[in-house]
């Protein structure tokens, strides 16, 4: 391998999106597209969109507090994960 291909292998290494930063995106962006819509919406200059405003800041009140909590319902999972294993591994030691 010559030297600019280890310096470009090197770069891409430095730029590249891990698997927990792509779902981060997918999170953020599921987040941000509820603005996007309701800001969308009450652009309109030929309608009334105050009635609009409410129902749309409860949607994005639920969607936020939706992902919050499967977030934490996550976080939760992974640390039962982690204390199953050690328990496990517990086990084993006093097995031995």
């Amino acid at each position: 391998m010559d030297l600019d291909s280890k310096k470009d292998a090197k770069r891409l290494k430095q730029i590249m999106i891990t698997d927990d930063e792509w779902d981060l995106i997918a999170d953020l962006t599921e987040v941000l597209s509820t603005f996007a819509d309701a800001t969308e919406d009450l652009r309109g200059s030929k309608y009334v969109t105050n009635s609009m405003r409410t129902p749309m800041l409860m949607e994005i009140i639920k969607t936020i507090t939706t992902d919050l909590a499967n977030n934490q319902d996550s976080d939760k999972e992974e640390d039962d994960a982690f204390k199953n294993n050690d328990a496990e591994e517990g086990q084993d030691s006093t097995q031995n």
